[in-house]
């Protein structure tokens, strides 16, 4: 007997954008759509969202989540 609890979800269809009119050197506002159709979820319930930001050279750290 076997499972399949979710699928491989595909790419979200728009990834985040900032803001232009709030983002600065010091702060940055960014605008997304939630992940909700079971193509983009793979059939799984979206619990978190975490923001990530680069610093250049390969090196990520949390922003928000």
């Amino acid at each position: 007997m076997s499972y399949i609890l979710a699928a491989t979800p595909s790419e979200p269809s728009a990834g985040p954008a900032d803001d232009v009119l709030v983002t600065s050197s010091s702060q940055i506002k960014v605008d997304f759509d939630p992940l909700t159709t079971l193509v983009e979820t793979g059939g799984s319930f979206v619990l978190s969202y975490n923001l990530q930001m680069g610093d250049g050279t390969g090196v990520f750290f949390d922003v928000f989540g």
